[in-house]
């Protein structure tokens, strides 16, 4: 889904920067993110914090967990 229609910047390229550990700052340096009309500040802002905590969440799961649910399932 497209974030920021100015710069053609979609909720993955988001997430992926988020992976990489680009800050929101970071994001619109690189990419201009929120940085023409600002139209998609609160949206940019809101997948931001979601795909960070997403990323929070999955480092704190620890490999035995996984298998552990897998087992389970």
């Amino acid at each position: 889904m497209y974030i920021c229609i100015c710069k053609g910047i979609t909720d993955k390229t988001i997430r992926q920067a988020v992976a990489d550990g680009k800050t929101f700052k970071m994001l619109k340096r690189e990419l201009g993110l929120a940085t023409q009309c600002g139209t998609c500040i609160e949206a940019a802002v809101t997948e931001y914090q979601q795909a960070l905590l997403a990323e929070q969440v999955a480092a704190s799961v620890r490999p035995h967990e996984v298998i552990a649910v897998q087992q389970v399932a």
